[in-house]
């Protein structure tokens, strides 16, 4: 499922910022938490994170480019929808399933 990042609340009274650095590429794999781009308010230069894992697929900024708090900045990949698009054939990977008889008591 393809996810969008889009710049959080980073600060009060803070409405936009500047992109300094875009800290990924498409293709990079993120993780939860994992910083995507560097954005300079008035007050500080913050890094914004990734909030799901998965695939960078797009980035939708540029370096100079002033954002508003809300906007998408990139879009992601995440796991799930690459397990989901399994080629046919072969199965997504399993969850870890406890049969009954082995199930603590």
């Amino acid at each position: 499922m393809i996810k969008e990042i889009s710049v959080p609340e980073i600060g009060e009274n803070v409405t936009s910022g500047t992109v300094v650095g875009i800290l990924v590429q498409p293709g990079d794999p993120v993780a939860v938490d994992d910083p995507v781009i560097e954005l300079e308010t008035d007050k500080a230069v913050v890094e914004i994170p990734c909030p799901v894992k998965g695939s960078i697929t797009e980035i939708l900024v540029k370096e100079g480019q002033e954002v508003r708090i809300n906007e998408v900045i990139a879009r992601v990949e995440t796991e799930a929808e690459r397990a989901d698009e399994a080629p046919q054939g072969q199965a997504a990977p399993a969850a870890d399933v406890v049969p009954e008889a082995e199930a603590p008591k």
